[in-house]
């Protein structure tokens, strides 16, 4: 599943409306809304993961380790296309490793959620620690630590028996994403394979 379709189980482990195209009503202002995302920035580890919309609802996500090649997702709107670049000859023939890849940012957007239910305009200058309980991830338990800086919302979660996940929030959609397409070295992205076999006649 791209990002883009992706979001609406996002949305429903939310317990909020979809990340919202542009132009949405209920994305207005989006400084109000943890699923109005433009850009979210995710290190798990040794891994970066992100995620940048425009505002035609063009999505790139990308996914980066240090010595690796980024790996890249563009997901086209108008003409449906979805695209992988950077995958290695392994990689390229199994599914696309970002299928459902926006649930890797459900925990921290619903600890937000959680701390702030008034938006991202009430999250202060000063670093604030918080706990925080998520019932829609088993009634994991944690600590957020989240500030404003720059425009963005910065956070850091700890929950019980996970690594640490740092990272940051924009309501901003980046530059336009679909000339990214004439670039050389996309290729279709690849669906997941069956569960199973069709049976035969």
């Amino acid at each position: 599943m791209s990002p883009r379709l992706g979001s609406l189980l996002l949305g429903l482990l939310l317990g909020l409306a979809t990340i919202c195209d542009a132009g949405a009503a209920d994305c207005a202002p989006a400084e109000l809304h943890w699923q109005c995302v433009g850009q979210i920035s995710l290190s798990i580890d040794s891994r970066t993961l992100s995620l940048a919309l425009d505002a035609q609802g063009n999505s790139l996500a990308e996914i980066a380790q240090p010595g690796e090649t980024t790996k890249r997702h563009l997901q086209l709107v108008r003409d449906g296309r979805s695209l992988d670049a950077g995958l290695s000859a392994a990689e390229q023939a199994r599914p696309s490793p970002f299928f459902f890849f926006d649930q890797v940012f459900a925990a921290p957007l619903m600890a937000l959620h959680q701390a702030f239910p008034a938006g991202p305009a009430t999250v202060p200058v000063d670093r604030r620690r918080q706990a925080i309980q998520l019932p829609q991830l088993g009634g994991a338990n944690g600590q957020l630590t989240s500030w404003r800086e720059a425009g963005r919302i910065h956070f850091m979660l700890q929950l019980d028996r996970m690594p640490l996940q740092q990272g940051w929030w924009d309501s901003t959609r980046v530059a336009p994403l679909a000339s990214l397409a004439d670039q050389p070295g996309w290729l279709p992205s690849r669906g997941p394979e069956p569960l199973t076999q069709p049976s035969r006649p």
